[in-house]
């Protein structure tokens, strides 16, 4: 058995996993053929590996006696790349990483065999599973049930839509578009005689290119609800290090850095359901837009630099210093819902806050019914 391969940086530290592809991606590992084959083998490894996980699995539902009854979704939120485009992992919306796969087992058999070629999201599963478990569900949410596609009942998805950090797209049966935010750069690939999508032809088919760019203008418009933070930097060439942090009982939905131009940068935001972070560069005007679950969801604030900075309050109020810290409440309605411009001379880093209210209040999800209890009991998965 040949030594598996190993990977090191310039300094001959060993590199794992992420390590990897960051090497990768920022020319700090060169793979010679034998390598690459070596990755895509170890890629391969583990798609055999989770293939036999299910296969176990599905052999324990067959033993419980469930198999037969049970609604089975196989899919993933991603694919990888590997190299095709310039870069490996998973970080753009390429085919090899939008276009995975969907494999549904319904209950009893429904609709075995079938295969769809029709567009179809990630999103349209939930509306799916809920209609198979016959549970009502507010038709406006995104996504739409497969049911009435696989009945004949309905025609299929127009677009399909993909979005990773500052990369967007919008495809329909034969035409994709791109559009990076961070530059507001466009690619147009035709499907099915690019179907690898290496032939941009934004500037030849130009009707195409027209419908799909107004469609992700359309589609990918920012939800302005939620607290938005803008900073301007000082007028000089002096880079300031400020850190921003949000933290939340509640849960963040979305969190979107947009830059000068509304576009959302690539790299310098970290967040999860409960903190976020995120580190200011040097340019004209940013803003970053959180958005909590519910309607009022109270936010801890705070803000360090190396350097003085000020802060423009809800009321007006200037407050300097190289830390800020807040608490800021939904419910105290004292917060302006468009942007605050500081009227004051820009030798220092500025922010300001504003609050746009939901449209819509958030509530705690209902019980069940008894008809939808029924509904359930009837598939066998309430006794």
């Amino acid at each position: 058995m040949k030594t598996p391969i190993a990977f090191h940086d310039k300094n001959g530290k060993p590199l794992y996993g992420d390590g990897v592809i960051y090497g990768l991606n920022q020319g700090i590992i060169t793979l010679t053929p034998e390598q690459f084959n070596y990755v895509v083998a170890l890629y391969d490894d583990s798609i055999r590996f989770i293939d036999n996980a299910i296969g176990d699995f599905f052999v324990k539902l067959k033993s419980l006696g469930l198999y037969e009854r049970a609604l089975i979704i196989v899919t993933s939120d991603h694919g990888e790349s590997f190299n095709e485009h310039g870069e490996y992992g998973h970080r753009n919306v390429y085919n090899e990483c939008s276009n995975v796969a969907l494999l549904i087992k319904f209950p009893y058999e429904e609709f075995g065999g079938r295969r769809v070629n029709d567009l179809i999201e990630l999103t349209d599963i939930y509306p799916t599973v809920l209609e198979t478990l016959r549970l009502p569900f507010n038709e406006s949410i995104d996504g739409k049930s497969i049911l009435p596609l696989l009945k004949g009942n309905d025609a299929p998805n127009k677009y399909a839509y993909s979005q990773r950090y500052s990369l967007q797209s919008v495809r329909n049966a034969q035409w994709k578009i791109i559009r990076d935010t961070y530059n507001n750069s466009f690619e147009l690939f035709n499907l099915i005689t690019d179907p690898q999508e290496k032939e941009n032809c934004s500037d030849v088919y130009i009707e195409e290119f027209q419908e799909l760019k107004k469609s992700v203008a359309e589609f990918f418009q920012i939800n302005p609800e939620g607290w938005h933070f803008n900073f301007w930097t000082p007028n000089s060439t002096k880079d300031p290090q400020i850190t921003l942090s949000l933290n939340t009982d509640d849960k963040f939905e979305n969190c979107s850095f947009l830059g000068e131009n509304g576009n959302m940068d690539k790299e310098n935001i970290v967040w999860d359901a409960h903190n976020v972070k995120t580190f200011f560069s040097r340019s004209k005007q940013e803003e970053l837009v959180a958005k909590t679950a519910s309607s009022n969801g109270r936010i801890a604030l705070s803000i360090k630099s190396n350097s003085a900075f000020s802060v423009v309050e809800p009321d007006g109020t200037i407050i300097k210093g190289t830390s800020y810290f807040s608490i800021l409440d939904p419910a105290e309605n004292r917060y302006p819902d468009v942007v605050v411009q500081p009227d004051i001379a820009q030798e220092q880093s500025v922010f300001s806050f504003f609050y746009v209210k939901p449209a819509v209040s958030r509530k705690a999800a209902k019980d069940l019914s008894e008809e939808e209890s029924a509904g359930l009991k009837a598939l066998g998965y309430l006794e």
